[in-house]
C-alpha cells in the first residue's frame, strides 16, 4: 500500500489517498495526469506532517498549514510508526474555492472563512495560456484594470476591486509589493484575491480587497518540468521549473522564463521579459527550517495609450485597431523587479509554530509614452497632439514579518490562532524625462503641430506610422521640477482566532490590528509628513448545517492614510492640499455561503454586501481636500470552481457592483454618479470537457459592462464579451500539447482605462503551448 501526497491539494483535512498503485499508474501521477483517471478512496493520514513540518489531528480544524514548504519528509518518528512509502504528486488536484490557504492569517479553510476570496490556481492560468498578472486577473470577475499617466502608477498593474482601487494592496507570500513594476506569472504557485477591507490582514489599504501571490519555493522531491509556447504576433515562450532533493532535507528549485512577443493587431507595441527565480529549502521535515529564495524580473517593450475619448460619442475615438499613435524610436517602457527571501521556520510545542520573513524588494520602473489628446475641445478642430509623458519610479522595500500559529482549546471552543508583527520601511524616488521636439519644446503636454511627428489629424489618420523617423531628444531630469523622494515607515500587531464549537457546526472568527503608518515626502525645499495610527478589524461567524456547506455573516473595517501608495500614485499622493488630513475610513457587511460537491472536486459560493467609505478626501471648494465625502458600493457575486463531473470542468463567476457617491462634501461634487472603472456586471467563466480520455476542449466567455472613466461620468467606454477557446491533447504521461485561440471575434475592447484615454485590448491570437513533466 502507497499513501500518495497531493502537494496543495483541496481535500479535506489533508487526507492520504490509500490504494494499490500499477507502475503506469505510478508515472501518471508523476506527471501530474492520472489522479482524474483513479478510484481513490480518502482516509485520514497518520502522518499529515508531511504536509506541513507540523500540523494538528484531522479530527480537529486544522491549523492554517503550508509552510516553508509545500511537502516536507516524514519525521523520525513517523518513520517508525509508518512503513509506507510515498509518493508525491506536484500541483493541485483540481480548483477550489474552498480548500486550504498558504496565507496563516486564514485561521480557517476558505471554506468557513467568513469572506469572499478568489483562487486563481497554476491549472486555470495554464488553461487560459495566462502569461501576464494582468491576464491571470481576468478570470476573477469584479476585478477591472486601470491605466495610469505620468505620476499616476503609469506601469498598469493597478486592479480595481469592487470598485476601489488596490495597487497598495497587492502582496507576495503575505508582504506587500508596493513597486512600480510589471508583474509575471512564471514563478506564481497560486494567486488569491480577497474581496472587501484588507486591513485587518494587510493593514493600509482601501475597501475593495487584496491580491496575495505566493510563489515557488524549493521542496522535497524532483520534478523537471516546462513549456515552450510559439503563434501568432510573434509569439515565443519558454519556462522551466527543475526543484531537486539533496540528503534527507535540503532541496533547491530553479523557475526561470523567456518570451517575447507582438500585441495581437498592435504592433509594434509588445514586450521582451525575462526572469529567474532560485530557492534552496534546508532542514525540510525536521523542526527547523530555513528557505533563500531570490527573483528577478526584467521585461522591456513600448507602452500604448491607444486614444483619447472622443468629443461626440464620448467613447474612445475609433481609430482603426492598426493604428498606434506612438513612436516606435522615443517611446519605451523598461521594468526590473529583485527580490530576497529568508523564511525561518521553528516547530514549538504542540502544533504551534514560529515563522519569520525577511523579504527585500527593489523595483525600477522607467518609461515615455504617447499620450494622445485633442489639441481643442473644438468640435472643429480634429488635430490630436502627441504628448510625450514620462518617469523613472524607483522603491526599495525592506520587511519583517514575525508570527506564531497553532491551535489549542479552552473547554468546548477548539481555537485556531495566528498573532504577529510587522515592521516596513519603503523609499520611493520618482524622477521624470526631459522629453524635447526638435525645437527644443518640452512635449511634455504636447508641442507645436507645425513641426514634424508633434501631431495627428483624425482626417488624416491612415498617414500616421509608429515609424516615423522622430529626431527630438530626451534626457533624466526636466529643469524646474525637482524629483520626488518619499519615505513610509510601518510598524503593525495583529490576532486572529477561529473558535469552532458544538462539533464544527459553529465557527467565530475575530481580528484585530494595529497600525502605526508614517509618511513624508521631499520634493525639492519642499517637505511634508503625515503620521496616523489606525485600528482595524473583522468579525465574522460560520453556520455549518451540514460539514460541506457553510453560510457566514462578517463585518470589516478599512483605513486609507493619506500616501497609501508611497507615492507611486501622483494623484493621492502627499501634499499641500491633504498633509493634514485624518485616513478615510471604510466598512464591509457581507452575508455569503460557500459550498463543496462530489467530495470537495467542485466548490461554489455566493455573497451579498454591502461596502461604504466615509471620511472621504473631497475638495472644499477653495483649491485643498477636507474629510467629508461618503462613497458606497453594494452588490452580489456568485462563484464556481472544480469538476462537476469527472469529465467537465468550470472555473469563474459573475459580479454585480452598484456604486454611487452619496457625499460629495462642500461642494456636493458627483453626488449620485458612479465610481470611475467599475463595471455594474461583470463575468469570466472558463469551461472544458474532456471527449476522450487524452483529449479535452472548452473555452471562456469574459463580458464586462460599460465602464465611466471619471468621476463626473463625462466619458465611457462601451460593455463587449469576448470569447476564447482551448484544446488539450495529453500525448503522453508526461507530455502535453495546448492550443488558445484568443478573442475568438476579433472583438475591439478596451482591457486598461483612464479618465483621458482607454487602451485597445489585443486582437484575435492563435497559440501553441507544449509543456512536459518529468
Amino acid at each position: 500500500m502507497r499513501n500518495i501526497r497531493i502537494i496543495g491539494s483541496t481535500m479535506p483535512h489533508r487526507h492520504s489517498i490509500t490504494r494499490i498503485c500499477s507502475a503506469s499508474f505510478l508515472v501518471g501521477c508523476l506527471s501530474g495526469t492520472a489522479i482524474t483517471h483513479c478510484a481513490y478512496a480518502a482516509t485520514p493520514s497518520t502522518d499529515t506532517k508531511i504536509l506541513a513540518g507540523k500540523s494538528p489531528p484531522p479530527a480537529k480544524p486544522l491549523h492554517a498549514a503550508n509552510s516553508t514548504t509545500q511537502a516536507a519528509a516524514p519525521t523520525k518518528a513517523q518513520q517508525q510508526t509508518d512503513d509506507k512509502s510515498h509518493v508525491t504528486v506536484w500541483g493541485k488536484g483540481h480548483a477550489a474555492l474552498t480548500g486550504r490557504s498558504p496565507n496563516r492569517k486564514y485561521t480557517a479553510s476558505l471554506l468557513d472563512t467568513p469572506r469572499s476570496i478568489s483562487v486563481v490556481t497554476q491549472e486555470q492560468m495554464k488553461l487560459v495560456n495566462a502569461t501576464s498578472f494582468e491576464e491571470a486577473m481576468r478570470t476573477v470577475p469584479g476585478v477591472s484594470f486601470r491605466g495610469g499617466d505620468a505620476y499616476a502608477i503609469p506601469g498598469g498593474n493597478y486592479p480595481v476591486i469592487r470598485g476601489f482601487g488596490s495597487y497598495s494592496n497587492m502582496f507576495i507570500d503575505g508582504l506587500r509589493d508596493s513597486g512600480v513594476s510589471q508583474r509575471e506569472v512564471f514563478d506564481v504557485e497560486e494567486m488569491e484575491v480577497l474581496k472587501g477591507p484588507g486591513s485587518v490582514y494587510g493593514g493600509r489599504g482601501g475597501l475593495g480587497g487584496q491580491i496575495n501571490i505566493t510563489s515557488k519555493k524549493a521542496q522535497l522531491g524532483n520534478l523537471t518540468s516546462g513549456q515552450i509556447g510559439f503563434g501568432t504576433a510573434a509569439y515565443k515562450r519558454g519556462t522551466i521549473d527543475v526543484n531537486r532533493q539533496i540528503g534527507s532535507s535540503t532541496a533547491v528549485r530553479l523557475n526561470a522564463m523567456g518570451a517575447d512577443g507582438d500585441t495581437a493587431g498592435r504592433e509594434p507595441i509588445g514586450a521582451h521579459k525575462w526572469g529567474v527565480a532560485p530557492s534552496i529549502s534546508f532542514g525540510l521535515g525536521t523542526p527547523t527550517r530555513l528557505t533563500l529564495g531570490y527573483y528577478h524580473l526584467y521585461s522591456s517593450g513600448m507602452p500604448d495609450y491607444s486614444a483619447p475619448y472622443s468629443k461626440t460619442t464620448h467613447e474612445p475615438l475609433a481609430i482603426p485597431r492598426h493604428t498606434v499613435l506612438g513612436l516606435a524610436n522615443r517611446d519605451f517602457e523598461h521594468s526590473t523587479t529583485d527580490l530576497g527571501q529568508v523564511i525561518l521556520e521553528r516547530d514549538l510545542w504542540g502544533d504551534f509554530v514560529f515563522r519569520n520573513t525577511l523579504q527585500w524588494t527593489s523595483t525600477q520602473y522607467d518609461y515615455i509614452a504617447t499620450n494622445p489628446q485633442w489639441q481643442s475641445t473644438s468640435p472643429a478642430n480634429q488635430n490630436i497632439l502627441l504628448e510625450a509623458k514620462s518617469g523613472r519610479f524607483h522603491t526599495d522595500n525592506f520587511q519583517e514579518q514575525a508570527m506564531v500559529s497553532g491551535t489549542f482549546n479552552t473547554g468546548f471552543i477548539h481555537h485556531s490562532i495566528n498573532t504577529g508583527i510587522e515592521l516596513s520601511r519603503e523609499r520611493l524616488t520618482r524622477n521624470e524625462y526631459y522629453v524635447v521636439d526638435s525645437t527644443g519644446h518640452n512635449m511634455r503636454n504636447g508641442g507645436s503641430c507645425s513641426v514634424a511627428y508633434n501631431c495627428v489629424s483624425t482626417t488624416n489618420m491612415g498617414s500616421w506610422s509608429p515609424y516615423s523617423p522622430w529626431t527630438g531628444s530626451y534626457s533624466l531630469g526636466e529643469p524646474g521640477i525637482a524629483p520626488l523622494n518619499t519615505n513610509v515607515t510601518t510598524g503593525s500587531a495583529y490576532a486572529f482566532d477561529t473558535m469552532s464549537m458544538f462539533d464544527n457546526r459553529l465557527l467565530i472568527n475575530g481580528g484585530v490590528r494595529f497600525d502605526r503608518f508614517m509618511t513624508s515626502a521631499v520634493q525639492g525645499n519642499l517637505g511634508l509628513s503625515n503620521n496616523q495610527s489606525f485600528i482595524n478589524y473583522q468579525a465574522g461567524a460560520v453556520y455549518k448545517p451540514i460539514k460541506p456547506v457553510s453560510i457566514y455573516f462578517s463585518y470589516a473595517t478599512a483605513s486609507n492614510p493619506v500616501g497609501v501608495d508611497a507615492g507611486a500614485d501622483g494623484q493621492i499622493a502627499l501634499s499641500t492640499a491633504n498633509n493634514k488630513l485624518a485616513p478615510q475610513n471604510g466598512r464591509n457587511i457581507e452575508v455569503g455561503a460557500k459550498a463543496e460537491f462530489f467530495n470537495g472536486r467542485f466548490s461554489i459560493t455566493g455573497s451579498l454586501f454591502d461596502g461604504k467609505m466615509t471620511n472621504a478626501q473631497v475638495s472644499d471648494g477653495y483649491g485643498n481636500q477636507i474629510n467629508a465625502g461618503t462613497q458606497r458600493v453594494r452588490g452580489a457575486e456568485i462563484n464556481v470552481a472544480g469538476n462537476i463531473t469527472p469529465r467537465w470542468e468550470m472555473f469563474g463567476g459573475w459580479t454585480y457592483l452598484d456604486s454611487t457617491v452619496l457625499d460629495g462634501g462642500p461642494t456636493h461634487a458627483n453626488v449620485g454618479k458612479r465610481f470611475p472603472y467599475t463595471p455594474g456586471n461583470s463575468i469570466a467563466l472558463w469551461s472544458t470537457y474532456k471527449i476522450l480520455p487524452h483529449f479535452k476542449a472548452g473555452g471562456g466567455l469574459t463580458y464586462m459592462s460599460k465602464r465611466y472613466t471619471n468621476v463626473s461620468n463625462s466619458t465611457w467606454v462601451p460593455s463587449y464579451v469576448r470569447l476564447d477557446m482551448v484544446a488539450d491533447y495529453q500525448i503522453t504521461p508526461m507530455l502535453d500539447l495546448q492550443a488558445n485561440l484568443q478573442n475568438l471575434t476579433d472583438k475591439r475592447y478596451y482591457d486598461r482605462v483612464y479618465t483621458n484615454y482607454a487602451r485597445i485590448a489585443a486582437g484575435r491570437a492563435v497559440t501553441f503551448q507544449l509543456t512536459f513533466k518529468m
